[in-house]
């Protein structure tokens, strides 16, 4: 991927735009080839360990910022607009920073995929204090996209599960990306739902533990 991105950021030598298209594809599929090997390392080992989990406090706005930048390339392509709301007061948790960044690239490369033309992926977090008192941060990923039925819903997060509209209209995807991001939130001691309308769009809400004891605890 580095001689990729070499060859198309060359000023000496620069490769025609039909070139430069042929070599965007490469590049994509290369970044999803990385992340269905990623995805596969995971199953195979049986989920994630908590003991391999690098704690530290990370800012969950920057970290959502960080993902979006990195995927509006490819909704552009899709001529499908990210919005990143912006944070007030950007809550600070105690996660594992590469395995949130997962999570969340998972899901938006997921509201990308499923989003058609024209279509728009909403991003927003706020924090807030449940009845007994503790403290969330809580992400939401709206998008426009196609959606899912009412009764498969209940299995998005059944591992190589796949709606038959996704199956139906061809849309590539291994059926792990849902299934290992509620795998990392559950071990940070948090919760992830996905609600859906079929042809409507699909919003999927990521709760985190804005407090340390709960995840020092699982």
């Amino acid at each position: 991927m580095a001689y990729l991105d070499m060859i198309q950021e060359s000023t000496e030598h620069p490769v025609s735009k039909e070139v430069h298209q042929m070599l965007d594809i490469v590049v994509r599929n290369t970044e999803r080839l990385r992340t269905l090997i990623e995805d596969m390392l995971s199953v195979s080992r049986g989920g994630l360990d908590s003991a391999e989990m690098q704690l530290a406090p990370v800012r969950l706005g920057r970290t959502l910022d960080l993902v979006a930048a990195a995927l509006r390339p490819l909704a552009t392509l899709q001529n499908v607009t990210i919005d990143v709301d912006p944070v007030p007061e950007d809550p600070e948790i105690l996660a594992d920073e590469v395995q949130l960044q997962q999570v969340f690239t998972n899901l938006v490369s997921n509201a990308i995929k499923f989003t058609p033309s024209g279509g728009r992926i909403e991003v927003g977090s706020e924090s807030h204090a449940a009845a007994d008192g503790s403290k969330w941060a809580t992400v939401r990923i709206a998008d426009t996209g196609i959606g899912i039925s009412d009764d498969e819903i209940d299995h998005v997060f059944t591992r190589f599960y796949r709606a038959s509209n996704a199956m139906n209209g061809a849309i590539p995807g291994t059926g792990l990306g849902l299934a290992i991001s509620k795998d990392i939130v559950d071990r940070h001691g948090g919760r992830i739902d996905v609600a859906s309308i079929l042809g409507a769009g699909t919003t999927v809400t990521v709760s985190l533990p804005l407090g340390t004891d709960r995840v020092q605890a699982n």
